[in-house]
């Protein structure tokens, strides 16, 4: 499981880009650097194996453009047994996705790595086998040493290791936005976002949700955490597991939940690590609760300074076995 995340900050180069006529034309373009040059427009746009290079279980693609617009579908496919789809976008323009993200290769992992930033809208949807990985990262870091860089694709080398960490060379990296969107992973699967901000908005008529029903959602900012009318939620039978690190979260209307629905005890629970500060507003919450038989999970916070007011609270309903910890300075 993809689990660590490195926070490093170097220099790095920049990148030529395509032409703007090409880009208007195309929502997905390939750079040639793990496979052939092709352009791609929808609706329905398919990622064959043939468009990358495979080492191993790991199927690479290289793209200077990946957008997906409202009403499109981009579709990896490839063998079976690829076990991680590991996908990078070098052209130095932001990923903006509104349509439908989905993979077809067994039951792989999914990563997509831009440090130029990654904007879902409303209408952006995810059908993904298993894992989805997001990271607005220079690069991705394998076991064996090796790097995949969308910053310096010349001097990444393609392996058969499993992937480790993200690796972050910029100083101040871009944002992960999240305008609207309903992003719902399937049972017992992992959502990971990692960014420099991580923004997840919605509104009173529509609440931004992330869901991995009794899954498993990382969020981890070098920056800031803004949850705006959002929900960020891996409840189900024996609950699911949350972790969340940032400087500073901001919490208005919205909540992190990981209850626990059936009979089976829970294992995982919320983990919530902030550098400086906490607040919750306008009702905010946080709960970790048992809804039937099974005990609720762990909730653990740790920050600098956290503000809890207009309503919003921090609570567990355990049944018992379970333990809170909430502690700031």
């Amino acid at each position: 499981m993809f689990n660590s995340f490195s926070w490093r900050c170097w220099l790095f180069a920049g990148l030529a880009s395509f032409t703007p006529l090409e880009a208007l034309r195309a929502q997905i373009i390939t750079d040639g650097s793990v496979g052939p040059q092709a352009t791609l427009s929808g609706p329905d746009m398919t990622i064959g194996a043939d468009l990358g290079s495979q080492r191993g279980n790991n199927l690479f693609h290289s793209f200077q453009q990946f957008d997906i617009p409202a009403e499109h579908t981009a579709t990896f496919t490839g063998p079976d047994q690829v076990q991680n789809v590991i996908s990078r976008v070098t052209g130095g323009n932001s990923s903006q996705i509104d349509g439908t993200l989905r993979s077809q290769v067994g039951q792989a992992d999914v990563y997509l790595i831009n440090p130029a930033g990654v904007v879902m809208g409303p209408d952006a949807q995810v059908d993904v086998p298993a894992a989805l990985h997001v990271s607005t990262a220079d690069e991705l870091r394998f076991r064996d040493g090796a790097v995949y860089s969308a910053r310096d694709p010349a001097g990444s080398t393609l392996t058969m290791a499993e992937p480790e960490a993200f690796g972050f060379l910029n100083p101040q990296p871009t944002a992960i936005q999240l305008n609207g969107t309903l992003l719902e992973i399937k049972p017992g699967k992992t959502a990971t976002l990692t960014a420099g901000d991580i923004e997840i908005r919605g509104s009173e008529e529509r609440t931004a949700e992330i869901r991995a029903p009794g899954g498993e959602i990382q969020l981890q900012a070098k920056g800031d955490l803004q949850l705006d009318h959002a929900r960020i939620d891996t409840s189900g039978d024996g609950g699911g597991q949350i972790a969340i690190q940032a400087r500073n979260a901001y919490l208005n209307q919205s909540t992190v939940a990981t209850n626990n629905t059936g009979a089976r005890h829970a294992e995982g629970g919320i983990d919530i690590q902030f550098d400086q500060n906490l607040e919750l507003t306008a009702g905010s919450r946080i709960q970790s609760n048992t809804l039937d038989r099974g005990n609720a999970g762990n909730l653990a916070i740790q920050a600098n300074k956290m503000i809890i007011e207009d309503g919003s609270s921090v609570v567990s309903h355990a049944n018992q076995g379970s333990e809170v910890d909430a502690s700031s300075g």
